[in-house]
């Protein structure tokens, strides 16, 4: 029965509103956000009485939530304007594609979409960061109705270690977050994610943005560690030191370091830039004064300095020629010590004192006969076996104290005195036979003459000649020297061609220098020595010779048929110089000549340099080092102020060809 009665109460209702007419006046918007107010505006018309509920639903989706009812009272004919909000919260708090309907189910609205979603968007993103720096994020929120978002904002930031939380209020759709990165963060690439949301009444997210990005930490050079091989380093040696930088959390950085030696009165000997992680190595010449000098290493602006130290070198180098004992001092403090000389079984101790750079000579003797000799010097012995002495006694002599020796003995100053009778007899009779004699020296001294031609038909006809002696007395002096090997001498020496004028104009070039010429077989030697050129700085001489010499026989290379395999090199030494008339006698100390011949031999066709020489040019020249066997060198590279150089060298080939054409 109650049935029946609600079923009628329902079909007058339905009566009563089919009988009215709903009309919307205004369209909702196409997009709206969660926690938005849907305005509504109806106008409802009738034809006949109306009394009753108004009733609307709100459909998303397909599901649908009744809209609060509103009673209306209307006379026929008369129309009544409805106005109507509703909050998108709570129970209507839907999303998706929705509209209105009236409660028979008749579509009121039109389609319109409630959304979730907020778009975030940086207002400037950098990427690369320094360890310490401020990140700093800004950006911008929207609605996807257009709205600002009042709301919040999380960045979360996932570094190696750990993961950072950031959060901070959006205001007008604006938000800033700033977070300063630790100094050690690591250098990598890191996301950052952002969340922008907003929350109802009941503290329930309602709209929610999430955006990422990468961000980069740079490496930052913060330490330069310096590795060292032997900085205490004996004279003759080598030291070694490699640059390595390192980052804020001490990994490797890829770079370039400068190194500079500094020698200990401040002057710079010494710079080269290599790559971090790669050893320097810096030659000390034997005899470098005992002192401690200074490297500075430089990478990413950041300096560090380590000191070498240069050990005392007490060294003497003993060298037997014949009979005569040489003993020089190699090291680079005052040798005052003994040297102990076996001859046979009996031993000899001499004692030594020398300064630094300095020789002196002994004479051994024994009662005639071939000995063997044991020369026994800061625990180092070198035995020479074949050595034919004479005298009387085993011993070793100064020359000098031989001398005084030899006349204080009454029978020598008898003999002398004979010698002087005999030769003023002579003399007195020469007045008789003056015809006789005359024609016999003439003779025997045309013979010596073409002997003499003979002996010293050289290759080259030198202004200023070198003759090497074994046993001279005279200046020690420094000498810069350039050795030019002739390889295959053999195959031109007896031949005319062409070769004979390009060694003349070398060695011309060389005198105008105001060098010395030495000639040994298949080598040429040019000395520059300082009581010749006036001067102890010849290193610059001594380059242009040696490029004059490359020049000149490269050119002949090019045009002739015959060719020269030749080698040059560059050393610097002592010698015992004595000039006799009009030419130079020279003893060579120490390897001075072995070691320029040595070099000349691994050359070819380039300029090589001892590491002696090498120091001494650095300022006017690049060389790059090598190696060969055990053998260490320096090539030449280039030569500074080159032009000047070039221009200097074609004028004095100019020259030499304007000469030859007179000729």
């Amino acid at each position: 029965m109650r049935n029946i009665i609600a079923l009628i109460i329902f079909g007058i209702i339905l009566a009563s509103l089919a009988s009215a007419e709903i009309l919307i006046v205004e369209q909702p918007n196409e997009i709206y956000n969660l926690g938005d107010t849907i305005n509504l505006n109806f106008k409802v018309v009738t034809l006949e009485d109306l009394s009753n509920f108004f009733n609307m639903n709100f459909v998303c989706n397909g599901k649908k939530t009744k809209i609060p009812q509103e009673y209306l009272t209307l006379k026929s004919g008369e129309e009544i304007g409805i106005e109507m909000t509703l909050p998108l919260i709570k129970e209507f708090k839907s999303s998706g594609s929705c509209n209105i309907q009236s409660g028979l189910g008749e579509v009121l609205t039109n389609d319109f979409k409630v959304s979730t979603l907020i778009d975030v968007e940086l207002l400037e993103e950098k990427s690369d960061f320094i360890p310490g720096e401020n990140l700093i994020i800004n950006g911008e929120a929207k609605k996807e109705n257009g709205g600002l978002v009042e709301g919040f904002v999380e960045a979360k930031i996932g570094f190696d270690s750990e993961e950072i939380l950031l959060s901070e209020i959006v205001s007008n759709g604006y938000f800033t977050i700033s977070y300063p990165l630790p100094e050690k963060t690591k250098a990598d690439e890191y996301t950052v994610s952002i969340k922008v949301y907003e929350k109802d009444e009941e503290d329930v997210i309602t709209n929610n943005g999430l955006m990422s990005y990468n961000i980069k930490i740079l490496q930052v050079p913060t330490n330069l560690e310096i590795v060292s091989e032997n900085v205490n380093v004996m004279p003759g040696t080598s030291f070694k030191i490699k640059g390595i930088l390192h980052d804020q959390t001490g990994e490797k950085i890829s770079s370039s370091v400068v190194f500079s030696v500094i020698n200990d009165k401040g002057i710079l000997v010494e710079e080269k830039e290599l790559s971090t992680d790669e050893f320097f190595e810096y030659f000390i010449i034997p005899n470098e004064s005992v002192a401690i000098w200074n490297v500075e290493v430089v990478s990413e602006m950041i300096m560090q300095k380590i000191n070498v130290i240069i050990l005392e070198n007490k060294n003497v180098k003993t060298e037997l020629i014949n009979k005569t004992l040489f003993i020089e001092n190699i090291g680079n403090v005052f040798y005052n010590d003994s040297v102990i000389v076996k001859i046979g079984n009996d031993s000899v101790t001499v004692p030594v004192g020398l300064a630094v750079g300095g020789v002196e000579k002994y004479v051994l003797t024994a009662p005639n006969g071939e000995y063997q000799v044991e020369i026994i010097a800061d625990g180092e012995s070198s035995l020479i076996h074949g050595v034919i002495l004479t005298g009387r006694a085993i011993d070793v002599k100064d020359p000098s104290s031989m001398a005084l020796e030899f006349v204080s003995y009454p029978i020598v100053w008898g003999f002398i005195i004979v010698i002087l009778l005999f030769v003023a007899f002579i003399i007195f009779k020469k007045g008789y036979k003056k015809t006789f004699f005359g024609y016999i020296t003439s003779k025997k001294k045309e013979t010596v003459s073409k002997e003499k031609d003979i002996k010293e038909k050289t290759f080259v006809a030198s202004k200023n000649k070198a003759e090497l002696s074994l046993s001279i007395e005279g200046d020690k002096q420094d000498v810069d020297l350039v050795c030019l090997k002739l390889k295959n001498f053999e195959e031109f020496r007896d031949k005319t061609s062409g070769v004979e004028q390009v060694l003349q104009n070398i060695n011309e070039f060389a005198y105008s220098k105001k060098a010395v010429t030495y000639e040994n077989q298949d080598y040429l030697f040019f000395l520059l020595i300082p009581r010749k050129t006036k001067t102890f700085k010849n290193e610059k001489a001594t380059l242009e010779i040696s490029q004059y010499i490359i020049n000149s026989l490269s050119h002949h290379n090019k045009f002739f048929k015959q060719k020269v395999d030749f080698g040059v090199s560059l050393n610097y030494g002592p010698m015992i110089i004595k000039e006799d008339d009009d030419k130079f006698m020279f003893m060579g100390l120490g390897d001075l000549m072995s070691v320029a011949k040595k070099i000349s031999s691994l050359s070819h066709g380039e300029v090589l340099v001892s590491p002696t020489m090498n120091s001494r040019i650095m300022s006017t020249a690049k060389t790059d080092k090598a190696e060969e066997g055990k053998v260490v060198f320096y090539k030449l590279r280039e030569i500074k102020d080159n032009d000047q150089h070039k221009k200097f060298l074609k004028g004095f080939a100019e020259r030499m060809d304007k000469d030859k054409n007179k000729k």
